[in-house]
């Protein structure tokens, strides 16, 4: 029988009835492109104030399609994306992680991995697509990865598990009681992270051994999972992460402003607004209060253009009205540039942070808020212009966009004591 195979495989006629995928190597090197450049628009997507779910859905669609193409074809799909790998780009990480976990072949998975966690951008496409893959694949993978010695490969499974929203058992557990965690400051970091997010009660010995550690992104995340089940007390440790721009900031903002007392809230924003550099993150400390107290203030950053759009952002975040739809949208001011300016010898490149919002007509939204200030309430909480403590009956609401719907998901959280913090960032099951 062998032999008979042996002669068919080698049978010239059996052979030009293959089909020739050299012919459609460019089609095949564009569905890998192709996909990578979508993924890399949704990594973004996902946390933006111009993108609602059903947005995320159809790029979902559309990366989705490509794939299917590419692991149609088997092993040339697979080489393909072996090319574009060596890129190290993380669009290229992501399209080849997910044909390779498909693939279920240990060396292509292996051959991704290494290449994924060579750096964080990388990695964070490394593990969208692991969790990106069928729930049995990402599960049986995450728990091999739990269950090595190598720290890169622990974190890379909590990560997925923390994607997926997966509880990861007994290896979780044992990570934290191994003493090496200590001496692994960003598996350490991730496991704590990991509590809070799926609300594991079981685990406050963890979190207090997180707390008393030196190294302040492992006590970051102790106190964050710390307020997630239930420790508002916890937040005030979360304050000097407010004040100090660093990676971590973001996610202390989000989680002391949706704790705070109201007043105390005012107070740590009274003082971020007396430094201009903290100007940013007071405005975007407002958005996660939803406070309409500050709604005038809020107003009056909008007749400055290095604060307007942002501010405008943060007025739809607690007002819920949309300045695009409603017609409230109105030109740049005269003069004004944010972002790389096209003078070569100009060494200012940063990209203009607010260029994806849209700048709001100030006498537009003058007159609205005069109409709608009496439906809010002061010292009631808002988002999306609904109640806070309402959020329940508005999270799936297909209209809130992706930063809203972050938020939600973080109230929700709070206000529930068995609600995990669902991940806005995942494809719908």
């Amino acid at each position: 029988m062998q032999a008979q195979v042996g002669m068919m495989n080698n049978d010239p006629t059996h052979m030009a009835n293959k089909p020739n995928y050299a012919a459609y190597r460019h089609l095949l090197e564009q569905h890998v492109t192709d996909a990578a450049f979508l993924w890399l628009l949704r990594a973004q997507a996902v946390n933006a104030a111009d993108y609602r779910p059903a947005e995320i859905t159809e790029l979902d669609n559309r990366i989705n399609t490509h794939l299917d193409a590419i692991h149609a074809l088997g092993e040339p799909g697979w080489e393909a994306c072996k090319e574009q790998l060596e890129l190290e780009e993380p669009g290229e990480v992501f399209v080849a992680t997910v044909i390779a976990f498909q693939s279920t072949d240990a060396a292509k998975i292996k051959q991704v991995c290494e290449t994924g966690l060579s750096s964080p951008e990388t990695t964070k496409a490394l593990v969208s697509a692991a969790a990106w893959v069928e729930p049995a694949i990402a599960q049986f993978w995450a728990q091999r990865f739990l269950n090595v010695s190598d720290p890169r490969y622990r974190y890379l499974g909590l990560a997925i598990c923390s994607a997926r929203r997966d509880n990861p058992g007994p290896a979780l557990q044992a990570i934290l009681q191994d003493a090496d965690t200590a001496q692994q400051p960003e598996v350490h970091a991730r496991a704590l992270r990991l509590i809070g997010e799926l609300k594991l009660r079981d685990s406050q010995r963890a979190l207090d051994q997180g707390i008393a550690a030196e190294d302040p992104v492992v006590k970051f995340w102790a106190h964050w999972s710390a307020v997630l089940l239930g420790n508002s007390a916890a937040a005030n440790q979360l304050l000097p992460y407010v004040f100090d721009e660093s990676p971590l900031q973001r996610d202390a903002v989000q989680a002391v402003f949706s704790v705070l007392p109201l007043e105390q809230a005012r107070a740590q924003i009274s003082m971020l607004v007396k430094n201009a550099e903290h100007y940013r993150i007071a405005i975007e400390a407002i958005s996660v209060l939803g406070d309409p107290h500050a709604i005038p203030w809020l107003i009056g950053q909008m007749t400055i253009p290095e604060s307007a759009r942002l501010a405008a952002d943060a007025f739809s975040d607690i007002t819920g009205l949309d300045i695009v739809e409603a017609g409230y949208e109105a030109e740049p001011p005269d003069g004004f540039q944010a972002g790389p300016a096209e003078d070569p010898e100009d060494e200012d490149v940063a990209m203009d942070p607010d260029e994806d919002l849209p700048w709001p007509d100030i006498v537009k939204i003058k007159a609205y808020w005069q109409q709608h200030q009496p439906e809010f309430q002061n010292g009631q909480r808002y988002l999306a212009g609904r109640p806070v403590a309402e959020v329940r009956n508005y999270i799936g609401d297909a209209n809130l966009n992706q930063k809203q719907r972050r938020l939600a998901a973080l109230h929700l959280t709070l206000l529930e004591p068995q609600q995990i913090l669902l991940n806005t960032k995942a494809q719908p099951a």
